[in-house]
């Protein structure tokens, strides 16, 4: 019998008892992995993205820009009910688009055409219908791509702009402005509208082609102390137009200070004297957007009867900001230990707001009569003025004696304002703002686009093509879409405002 061989002896190697023991904490182990799991997951997230941008940007190259109504109770149920079959089925191009670009073939046109490229872009990438209904993946689609890509988003440099505008006929063609009148009804309702710029060329050029009808009447304050280029730009393109003036005096424009009041102030001035047929006056800071149609709005002032748009506010008054003298220190409004004295013929101080609408024979009346002067010349030294003026000189409830054309006879705390939607983000806002707050203000971003749809006023501030250009947009193509399709209007909203069927009580 073979015996088996013996296996060898395990030999054990000696310890090193200076070699180190790696433990693993498997928590830390696990956050690891989350992380790195995180990041994957985001990743592959903004790639999917981004591939969906260029698909559909691929596909609605050459498709008609979609409209932009949406599920908006109001609209739905006083404008007809026919609103949306009539405006999807009107296929409806904007005028950058329908414009006759081939006899624009030559080089000395590229400047206004990449102008012209740039403002559409952001339509042929996004369905703005979509956001106005908001659409849950589109509203995310358009947020990732505004994160992803605001660093880029500049405004028009207007160095470019006496360039640009050179051939007038060309940019206005190019640019889609409108030649034509209208119907009856906005001829014989011609407007005055004044813009208040200070920083950039392409918020100002925007919003005078929205607001812009050749029996409109323009007048372009640019803040004294604006950059060369964009005073430049700015009388170039008024040049285009006869119906558009510079400020005859511009104002050096400091927050709070008498210089605001006075830029709406000079225009005024300048706009009685550029055109003896418009009746309402608007005005509008240039990062501000209309949110009705011209026939829309000429129907609504009509609607008025002569009667001012002027906001109100006795409750919410703030004293301090004409109980002493203010003075511009380093820049700033400063509140001086000087007691200011009583307002002129003992009137009672009303707050309101700077951007209003304003009757023709209230603008005549406040720029001569020796009333609204005294009180203007009191409220040098006062903190904003342009918040008091205004409403001051509207309301008759507790300033009768005033007599101003269009004023307000009723308590003012029940007034109504039209004129601007404004989101407010103090404690407990109305609204949820979505874009970023600027001095306790929303600038809005697409996910405000149906908040904004719902707004009963003419105008809305504001917008910023910096923050969020896809907003911007999509009201453009909004007020676009509802011009060219004859959309219908009920005013029954606007007949039933207290101040405009508000009759004071005879006294007995």
């Amino acid at each position: 019998m073979v015996t088996p061989p013996r296996p060898a002896p395990i030999v054990m190697a000696p310890v090193d008892c200076n070699m180190r023991v790696i433990r693993l904490n498997l928590s830390t182990v696990n956050r690891t992995l989350t992380f790195f799991l995180l990041l994957v997951t985001v990743g592959a997230s903004l790639c999917f993205l981004r591939l969906c941008f260029k698909y559909e940007q691929s596909c609605n190259e050459n498709n008609f820009v979609q409209t932009s109504f949406s599920n908006a109770s109001f609209l739905r149920q006083n404008l007809a009910g026919t609103i949306f079959g009539r405006v999807r089925g009107f296929g409806v191009v904007p005028p950058a688009e329908t414009s006759d670009l081939g006899r624009f073939s030559h080089p000395r046109y590229d400047a206004v055409k990449d102008y012209q490229t740039k403002v559409v872009e952001q339509r042929r990438r996004f369905s703005c219908t979509k956001l106005f209904e908001d659409d849950r993946m589109e509203q995310d689609k358009a947020a990732v791509y505004t994160t992803l890509h605001r660093s880029t988003f500049q405004t028009f440099p207007g160095a470019t702009v006496p360039k640009m505008v050179a051939d007038c006929g060309a940019f206005k063609a190019i640019r889609g402005y409108r030649a034509h009148r209208g119907g009856p009804e906005e001829q014989g309702f011609p407007l005055a509208y004044i813009i208040l710029v200070h920083s950039d060329f392409e918020h100002l050029e925007r919003l005078l082609r929205a607001l812009y009808m050749p029996q409109h009447s323009f007048c372009i304050h640019v803040d004294a102390k604006a950059p060369e280029h964009l005073k430049s730009a700015t009388a170039a393109l008024a040049e285009c137009f006869e119906n558009v003036a510079l400020a005859s005096e511009p104002q050096t424009i400091i927050y709070a200070h008498m210089s605001r009041l006075m830029a709406d102030i000079v225009c005024m001035k300048d706009l009685l004297d550029l055109d003896s047929s418009w009746k309402y006056l608007i005005n509008y800071a240039a990062t501000e957007f209309p949110l009705r149609t011209n026939l829309e709005t000429v129907k609504i002032l009509h609607s008025l009867q002569g009667r001012n748009d002027i906001h109100e506010s006795f409750k919410a008054r703030v004293k301090d900001r004409y109980k002493w003298q203010y003075e511009v220190i380093n820049g700033k409004m400063k509140a001086t230990s000087v007691t200011l004295a009583p307002a002129p013929h003992n009137i009672t101080i009303t707050k309101g707001q700077a951007y209003n609408a304003y009757s023709r024979q209230f603008v005549e009346w406040a720029l001569t009569d020796p009333k609204p002067r005294d009180l203007l010349k009191w409220s040098e030294k006062t903190y904003s003025p342009d918040e008091h003026y205004w409403g001051t000189l509207n309301n008759l409830f507790h300033n009768g004696f005033l007599n101003s054309p269009g004023g307000f006879e009723d308590d003012p705390d029940k007034k109504g304002y039209i004129t601007k939607f404004i989101s407010w983000q103090y404690s407990n806002p109305r609204y949820k703002c979505h874009g970023k707050v600027v001095h306790n203000i929303c600038v809005f971003s697409s996910r405000d686009l149906p908040t904004l749809l719902n707004q009963m006023h003419l105008g809305a501030n504001k917008f910023d093509l910096t923050s969020d250009p896809i907003a911007y947009s999509c009201m453009e193509e909004l007020l676009e879409n509802k011009t060219r399709a004859d959309v219908p209007f009920n005013l029954a909203y606007y007949k039933n405002l207290h101040f405009v069927h508000y009759t004071k009580p005879d006294v007995i």
